[in-house]
């Protein structure tokens, strides 16, 4: 099989892309963050090979309108999932015209990558238009208009998917973060007993997330186990947060787990020719299920740090309605602010440990110095005689030391004989 070298040259992280290729979630995340680079792989580098084309790509961007931009994330992913699609030889009528392009892109996207003020036009026909004014001159064949419903379904796909996988990233970590807000809140941890999540109500996200905070909070000293539970009374709405957690995070995760496997599906799938073009039910649901899940994850921790929760109430209020694209720039939004407020919560449990640690350690030196205090203050007759053994009889009177010695002479006669 022949593949390109230029990434392990570089030391990144080589995605390779070809026919038969496919590519998963991380690997477009890797390729949005600038740890990976595509490369072509297979047939398709074969084919480039032989006929000799030999271009880096462009040097810029160039966009003929001031409409929406596409974030630079988005830019990346889409250029990334565009340029698998065209690999696959189904869209662009030869094999030939389909490798060349493939390249071509690979070039759009590592220029993509190497500034982030470069954005793809939202528009998907401005989009083809960008791409063929940026690519004159360089032997590529121009993408047709027909493409144009399947560059609109691959941009929501990808900026959908890039938020799924990071999301699914920010899940492995909530329930850290969440017990050491129960940490500081000092909330009963009898409420993530394995009766509740095990037996009585047992989602497996959910009993993973209070698994995981039982045993995180074992031995705590300040998030006591009790006898409270799931029985609230007096609780603040922080506290109320932190005990529901479980029932929060678990729900949430597994939303976005399933969502995940089904983009990543979608990634890895092409229409059969340049004039079909694939229903975007499917993405349009796991977005859903993805954008219901950052919801829920920001009003839990806006609510465990008693803050205002600031998800685009438009996406919940009448979501059917919206199109696809207006979804998923909603997710990419809610998705930040998602970010933003786990960092702060831990921020937050961070804080509160270290100046815990610092009063007890700061109490346990006042102790020390007062039991070394304590410990100095021996009597006059110690210090008479060099601060040597303590003097057993030391306080006694003299007709008590007399019968303790008479009593000691007598046990010695007994074991004598």
């Amino acid at each position: 099989q022949i593949a390109t070298t230029n990434s392990a040259t570089m030391g990144k992280r080589a995605v390779l892309i070809g026919k038969g290729r496919r590519i998963v979630i991380d690997e477009l995340i890797a390729l949005v963050h600038g740890s990976a680079e595509l490369d072509l792989y297979g047939e398709t580098a074969q084919i480039v090979e032989e006929a000799g084309f030999a271009y880096d790509g462009p040097t810029t961007l160039i966009v003929s309108s001031d409409g929406n931009k596409l974030s630079s994330a988005g830019s990346i992913a889409s250029a990334s999932i565009l340029c698998l699609a065209v690999a696959q030889g189904r869209l662009i009528f030869s094999k030939k015209e389909s490798a060349i392009a493939t390249s071509a892109l690979i070039g759009v996207v590592r220029l993509l990558q190497s500034d982030a003020s470069l954005q793809l036009p939202a528009d998907a026909g401005e989009y083809l238009a960008c791409l063929n004014a940026s690519l004159e001159g360089s032997g590529v064949c121009t993408f047709p208009t027909s493409l144009t419903g399947v560059v609109e379904r691959i941009v929501n796909l990808a900026i959908s998917a890039v938020v799924a996988g990071q999301t699914r990233s920010l899940c492995q970590v909530v329930d850290v973060i969440a017990a050491l807000s129960a940490e500081r809140l000092a909330v009963d941890v009898s409420a993530y007993a394995d009766t509740y999540y095990d037996a009585l109500r047992p989602h497996r996200e959910s009993s993973t997330s209070a698994t995981t905070m039982r045993a995180i909070l074992n031995g705590s000293q300040m998030a006591k186990l009790g006898k409270q539970g799931l029985r609230f009374s007096n609780e603040a709405e922080p506290a109320k947060a932190v005990l529901n957690a479980p029932q929060q995070l678990g729900p949430a995760r597994e939303a976005v787990k399933a969502a995940c496997k089904t983009l990543e599906l979608e990634m890895n799938c092409s229409e059969p020719d340049g004039q079909s073009l694939f229903d975007e039910t499917v993405v349009r649901i796991a977005t859903l299920s993805v954008a219901g899940a950052i919801a829920s994850l920001l009003e839990g921790t806006c609510a465990r740090r008693s803050t205002s929760n600031d998800v685009d109430g438009s996406l919940t209020t009448d979501a059917q309605s919206q199109s696809l694209s207006t979804i998923c720039s909603m997710c990419e939004h809610n998705y930040v602010q998602l970010k933003s407020s786990l960092e702060a919560e831990a921020d937050s449990g961070i804080e509160f440990v270290r100046v815990e640690t610092k009063r007890a350690e700061e109490e346990a030196k006042t102790k020390e110095a007062m039991k070394a205090a304590k410990a100095s203050s021996v009597n006059p007759k110690e210090s008479a005689n060099g601060g040597g053994e303590k003097d057993e009889f030391a306080g006694m009177s003299e007709e008590k030391k007399s019968k303790d010695f008479e009593k000691t002479c007598r046990k010695g006669s007994q074991g004598q004989s």
